[in-house]
């Protein structure tokens, strides 16, 4: 009864429809006819629908209709494949001037973004993150002036983003950001960062030292507003990527911070309860890491406030529970696997699988 009720609901705002037909909103799969799309030229959310682990084999008859939907607002195509390139079969998508998400996260084949997205400048959310294929981000991307999240992670043909980042003022999130070595003046540097103040996720991407050049290590202290951290030196050479790495200076305000694949044998001097005084919750994981730096384990009593902790994948790291806790009394939850050097941590088999640990909760009496 209730479901039915819903349903009409739902009809009556022409907000779904079981048939397809005379909605605004649709769920994209492989079975989608043409005809759902014609029939529906006020759509305003076509979204992707797949199951994990699953695509969408998208027909360029299909696709090419995404351009006449002119009321769309939100176009998610991510997990999709299609017969030929993206690039061709979107050539009209400036055309969707009421825009504001634009989803293509692991779609296929992707080597460029179309031309014309250029004039989408109600655009607030663009992820093309996981697209192996996609080389280059064209220099119109600064130029789309309401974009709030951008989302390049794990588009591992990507050697750097176009230079003028900084002109996206109301950027929030930025994901997958390659600094653009020294020698591709066309591309961003670290530095550009200073200028997005209201950045409050960002994930790193390096994997050289004159990626950060030597007047660049404070560019992330400007960004007060930054909550979450990620940096990955996946693929990094060059010790001297360690010393920039190093010198990095995070904003103390973080909260959550994320150290993948860090080259380095000793943790970063930055990693310390007095430089991150309001961090709850780090994970470090990959990497060479043998040992944490001797400020990891505070000074003069501070101590940290991490409440939860997650170590993978590091197998030189040596670290004894007891001082962990004395320097992390805080800590609620510990998930640990394939670090064999650890010491007297409760978890069964940290070396291998590993497991969790969860702080237990004193009992009434």
């Amino acid at each position: 009864m209730v479901r039915d009720l819903v349903i009409k609901v739902a009809e009556d705002d022409a907000f779904f429809s079981p048939s397809g037909i005379s909605s605004r909103h649709l769920g994209i799969t492989s079975e989608i006819k043409t005809k759902q799309l014609t029939a529906n030229l006020k759509l305003r959310a076509l979204l992707s629908t797949t199951k994990t682990a699953e695509v969408n084999k998208i027909a360029s008859t299909i696709a090419t209709k995404l351009n006449e939907c002119r009321y769309m607002r939100v176009l998610d195509l991510s997990r999709s494949i299609f017969e030929m390139p993206l690039t061709g079969l979107l050539y009209q998508i400036g055309s969707l001037q009421h825009l504001t998400y634009l989803g293509l996260s692991n779609t296929h084949p992707l080597i460029q973004l179309p031309p014309s997205l250029e004039k989408l400048n109600n655009l607030q959310i663009l992820d093309v993150s996981y697209c192996q294929n996609l080389k280059m981000l064209p220099p119109y991307i600064v130029s789309l002036q309401k974009l709030r999240v951008l989302d390049v992670g794990h588009c591992d043909s990507l050697e750097y983003l176009p230079k003028g980042l900084e002109k996206l003022s109301k950027l929030e999130v930025l994901l997958g950001f390659r600094p653009a070595r020294s020698n591709r003046t066309e591309g961003c540097r670290i530095s550009e960062l200073r200028n997005l103040t209201r950045l409050r996720t960002l994930g790193l991407q390096l994997t050289c030292g004159d990626e950060i050049g030597d007047n660049e290590v404070h560019a992330l202290e400007n960004l007060k507003e930054l909550q979450f951290l990620s940096i990955s030196c996946f693929d990094s050479h060059g010790s001297d990527l360690i010393v920039k790495v190093d010198k990095l200076c995070p904003p103390q305000q973080l909260d959550e911070l994320c150290l993948n694949f860090f080259p380095g044998k000793m943790s970063p001097t930055w990693l310390n309860p007095v430089s991150l005084p309001m961090l709850r919750y780090f994970s470090v994981s990959s990497g060479n890491t043998a040992e944490m730096h001797q400020s990891f384990w505070g000074e003069n009593n501070v101590l940290w406030n991490i409440e939860a902790l997650k170590l993978e994948s590091l197998s030189d790291l040596g670290m004894e529970w007891m001082m962990l806790q004395e320097v992390m009394p805080l800590l609620q939850i510990v998930n640990v696997s394939w670090c064999p050097q650890l010491e007297s941590f409760p978890i069964e088999d940290a070396g291998f699988r590993g497991g969790v640990w969860t702080k237990e909760e004193p009992q009434d009496l």
